[in-house]
């Protein structure tokens, strides 16, 4: 349990084989029920490129593939008024003849989104469909080279996959970042009402489906940021590490030459050329073309796919060769058929487009199973009563009750809670748009004194009582003892941990913000002292 406290991320997760156990038939809420077939047939046949046609840009030519299931194109701010061709490419100048930059805006059809991205970024609404919006610095994107701000726009499909709109944004507000890209997901959103008209002809392969059914490999539950990217498990039945594959496709002018400065050759495989590349005794990634695309710049005409096999238990490169001999013998084939049209993509505003809360994504290991939105439970009135409570099928309900309350007067009502079960209990998770998740756990058989003791802690008096205080880099804890007697056992966790407003990806938080720890301090604190009082007291 002290380990629990400590180590919150290693414990918020599910009780294996307890689902049932944990479940709609002990009258919790049952799972929102997020259907991946509309995801699957988008990732099979829908043409990222025809989301882009008819966009309200001024582009500086016409839209083109990057990825088999990406697409790019390029547009000057709104005051460009004239464009001029030159030996080195186009420009945009505006009326006094200044020059201005090109951003590159990339769709990606079947992106990675997960919980951790909901809970990261602003929900908003574009075009009726639910959204998620973001912007910074530190958004990754391999199909825009160039440093500076960047805007991110998804549109849920499922539970885990999104459309998503990546572009180079001239620096400033979420609101000067995104402005063409909203533009873009205005009608991006109107495609998605009517998919089947956005359709290929011919399905495409998935790098995932590449995994399974042509290398024979089981993909990971996190398998990569996007439809074109895929790794598969690496660690077997008993956590021991086991051989693994991870493929990912990119665009480029076609196969390069092998680096100088590296294991790296040029080899023939019975179906064309490859670079090598060895790392250890045991690691071995192959790249060859798979594909071309005839749409497409010179510089993005190839589509390079590599193929990385990891804890070989033959010769790394001769078993990359082989699994990659797989693939391209695939890729020569139909790709598998895709589920029948959804009549539209994306979430109606008021429609569940996640399995799990918001909150839930802020920490890592939550599941649907035991992650979900509190019911209404009531508070007990002594605190006896509140560690009984704590051990009860209902304890993660109960302490969002009391977080809620705690927090409210501190952060405002706004505060998104998520009780999160496990096998002892439960405690809440708290999340809001400022920079700031917050945890709530009861723990009635030890006392505050037996925590932190290898880090950084100190004693405080909060509202009368010896409160055990530590902290890390970017988490501000509080032990607060049960009762007036710190050695009496039950205590109650308060943790709280600075992280980057919603929708925020340029700022890192940490101790190199010494205001903002302080302000996490103060918050918690405050928060701390209120579940003394109100809940604690009596």
């Amino acid at each position: 349990m002290i380990a629990c406290a400590i180590a919150l991320a290693a414990c918020t997760t599910s009780v294996e084989g307890q689902a049932g156990r944990l479940g709609t038939s002990l009258g919790l809420p049952p799972v929102p029920v997020i259907p991946d077939e509309p995801a699957r047939w988008a990732m099979s046949v829908l043409d990222p490129c025809a989301l882009l046609r008819d966009m309200p840009l001024k582009t500086a030519r016409p839209e083109y593939p990057v990825r088999p299931h990406s697409c790019a194109v390029e547009h000057a701010p709104d005051e460009a008024t004239t464009w001029w061709e030159s030996e080195v490419g186009g420009l945009y100048t505006r009326v006094d003849g200044e020059i201005l930059e090109l951003h590159t805006l990339v769709v990606h059809v079947g992106a990675a989104f997960s919980g951790r991205d909901r809970s990261t970024m602003v929900k908003t609404e574009i075009g009726g469909r639910i959204a998620y919006q973001s912007h910074g610095k530190n958004i990754p994107s391999y199909e825009i080279g160039r440093s500076g701000d960047r805007c991110r726009i998804d549109f849920p499909i499922s539970a885990d996959r999104s459309i998503q709109i990546v572009s180079s944004a001239p620096d400033g507000d979420m609101a000067t970042a995104c402005a063409a890209p909203r533009a873009v997901a205005e009608t991006v959103a109107a495609k998605l009402a009517s998919p089947a008209a956005s359709a290929r002809a011919t399905p495409r392969w998935t790098a995932c489906d590449l995994v399974k059914q042509a290398a024979g490999y089981v993909p990971s539950d996190d398998p990569g940021l996007t439809a074109d990217t895929c790794l598969s498990r690496v660690l077997g039945a008993n956590h021991e590490e086991i051989p693994s594959v991870e493929i990912d496709t990119i665009a480029d002018e076609g196969l390069r030459e092998p680096s100088p400065y590296i294991s790296e050759t040029r080899v023939d495989l019975p179906f064309g050329a490859a670079v090598q590349s060895k790392a250890g005794a045991d690691q071995c990634t192959v790249e060859f073309v798979a594909g071309t695309q005839p749409d497409a710049p010179a510089d993005f005409a190839a589509q390079i796919m590599s193929v990385r096999l990891a804890k070989s238990l033959g010769e790394p490169c001769a078993g990359a060769a082989e699994v990659a001999a797989k693939i391209h013998e695939a890729l020569s084939g139909p790709a598998p058929a895709p589920p029948p049209p959804p009549p539209h993509l994306g979430f109606a505003v008021g429609e569940p487009d996640a399995e799990m809360p918001a909150a839930c994504g802020a920490f890592s290991g939550t599941v649907p199973e035991t992650c979900r939105m509190p019911l209404p439970v009531p508070v007990p009135a002594t605190a006896p009563e509140v560690l009984r409570a704590s051990e009860t099928l209902f304890a993660a309900d109960m302490t969002c009750a009391v977080l809620h309350d705690a927090a409210a007067p501190v952060l405002g009502d706004a505060i998104e809670v998520a009780a999160q079960m496990n096998a002892g209990g439960g405690g809440c998770i708290g999340l809001t748009n400022d920079a700031y998740v917050v945890y709530l756990g009861f723990f009635p058989d030890a006392t505050a004194g037996e925590y932190c003791r290898d880090f950084e802690r100190n004693e405080v008096q909060i509202a009368g009582r010896t409160v055990t205080q530590c902290s890390d880099r970017d988490t501000f804890n509080l032990y607060l003892p049960a009762a007036p007697d710190p050695g009496v056992p039950g205590v109650a966790l308060v943790e709280a941990r600075l992280v980057a407003p919603r929708g925020d990806m340029s700022w890192n938080p940490g101790r190199s913000d010494p205001a903002a720890m302080a302000r996490m301090g103060d918050g918690t604190t405050r928060m701390a002292e209120n579940v003394i009082t109100r809940t604690l007291a009596g």
